[in-house]
């Protein structure tokens, strides 16, 4: 059945309020955006075929914000501060220099535990590695694969309530085994080897793989965590690449601390795990992480200039979706900046809000090519999403992804989208209510006061239109043609 609401009925309705007229604007007699409705859910989609035929330059193009400098690349230690070297325990200068102490971080150090920094401590490297891997080498033939022994390393889960393994329940096997900087893919038996795959029988302490180790770089996991907060505030760690580790290259990123330059790679888990106010993370470049590469609450938080890209290749996710698993998840914080980032290629959303987050900025950012949606705002309050750019999101072929959009708004209340550019995703726009309970801090969580102005949706060939359902009579909606 189709049918909608008119624009007039819309706005009276108090929800949704629609501003300025495009050049182009596209109204199909007095149709309103079309709603989508199953069961007690309501959907509202605003799709890439639509509003305002505005052209926003090739598909190259970035949002002026973002310059490319994630990274290490260009830090220096400043003169004359304590340098640790590859053959020197970083851990030892840390304790030994105190708090406030600058430590110079040189070379490549294995760690086989978390380091443990001071209040008001600075981690700053020239590209300086840490590797959460040891070397292996002793490998014999066995019945015609390749078997290394003494393999006692042994992670378990390291979320309390469990990881979301459904997709792929070898996730939830924290150990990993790379080949020249590549993890192999772990499988549950012997039988199942091949090419580019492993097998760990832990009850032997042995792994197993199919390819010859000859003349490669084997490396298995050897510690869970790179760096740890430990109760410590106001550290700063700037210039490190930080690798390979089972569970978090950092874990609990606490108040006052700034990650900044830092390349954060190849984590089963999560890149940082955040826990605390007045955190700055900037020019980082985090990728390939197993499950996020942000997680955790930062409130008075700054996330500026840095790249996400190509997180959860491990397919961490629930059947029904992709929960705890993407790019980034920011939940219960408050007065969070979002500016000049660039998410893409992730499995999953380019950044998620989710929980009783308020007034938080969204700004100047490009979300490209993540799977699901690029920016999912969801049972929060209080945004301004303005002035990014959304492009080619939500045309992942798995389940969970089978509604992205470029932006989705889920239950949240005064968001405020504007000068926004939406080109190529699967669906442009879209926003739901549900039945989220009640904030203690904000009220009822749902959606309401959003306000959508001054935004460009750009004519591609390609984006679907989703079906449509007759909404509830209280239901606001914007215009859209398809």
């Amino acid at each position: 059945m189709l049918a909608s609401l008119s624009l007039a009925d819309s706005v009276a309705a108090g929800k949704v309020s629609l501003k300025r007229a495009y050049p182009g604007w596209k109204h199909v007699g007095k149709t309103a955006l079309p709603v989508r409705v199953s069961g007690w859910v309501v959907v509202i989609v605003a799709l890439a075929l639509v509003l305002a035929l505005v052209f926003v330059g090739g598909r190259n193009s970035q949002p002026s914000g973002w310059d490319g400098s994630a990274g290490p690349a260009g830090v220096t230690c400043p003169l004359g501060v304590p340098e640790v070297g590859p053959a020197d325990s970083i851990q030892a200068a840390l304790d030994r220099y105190g708090q406030g102490a600058t430590i110079c971080i040189l070379g490549e150090h294995r760690l086989t535990s978390a380091l443990l920094p001071k209040t008001g401590q600075i981690l700053i490297g020239e590209g300086a590695i840490l590797n959460g891997t040891k070397p292996v080498t002793d490998w014999a033939r066995s019945g015609g694969l390749w078997m290394a022994s003494g393999q006692t390393q042994s992670f378990p889960d390291p979320l309390p309530n469990g990881s979301p393994c459904d997709l792929n329940p070898m996730a939830c096997q924290f150990e990993d085994l790379f080949r020249d900087d590549r993890p192999l893919i772990r499988v549950g038996s012997k039988d199942q080897l091949g090419p580019g795959k492993w097998y760990f029988d832990e009850a032997a302490n042995q792994i197993f793989i199919a390819d010859d180790p000859t003349g490669h770089q084997m490396e298995a996991s050897a510690a869970a965590v790179g760096i740890a907060g430990n109760g410590a505030d106001d550290v700063t760690v700037e210039g490190l690449v930080i690798e390979k580790f089972a569970w978090m290259g950092i874990e609990r990123a606490r108040s006052g601390w700034k990650v900044l330059h830092d390349e954060f790679r190849w984590m089963h888990s999560h890149g940082v795990r955040l826990g605390g106010s007045g955190i700055t993370v900037a020019h980082t470049y985090v990728h390939d992480s197993g499950n996020m590469g942000f997680a955790g609450w930062a409130s008075n938080s700054l996330f500026d200039q840095n790249e996400l890209a190509h997180n959860n290749y491990l397919r961490f996710g629930r059947l029904g979706g992709y929960w705890h698993a993407g790019a980034v998840k920011i939940i219960k914080s408050n007065q969070v900046v979002v500016r000049d980032n660039y998410s893409h290629d992730n499995l999953g959303d380019g950044w998620w809000f989710d929980w009783d987050n308020y007034r938080i900025t969204i700004e100047a950012n490009l979300f490209e090519d993540n799977s699901r949606d690029g920016l999912f705002y969801e049972a929060s309050f209080d945004a301004a999403i303005r002035n990014n750019l959304f492009r080619d999101n939500g045309w992942g072929t798995a389940a969970p992804d089978k509604d992205g959009a470029g932006l989705f708004i889920h239950t949240s209340k005064n968001v405020e989208v504007t000068g926004n550019t939406f080109q190529g995703n699967r669906d442009a726009l879209g926003a739901v209510s549900t039945d989220r309970g009640t904030s203690a801090l904000h009220g009822l969580r749902e959606t309401a006061n959003l306000s959508v102005d001054d935004n460009s949706f750009v004519l591609t060939t390609g984006a679907e239109c989703s079906p449509i359902w007759n909404p509830p009579a209280t239901m606001v909606t914007l215009a859209r043609g398809c």
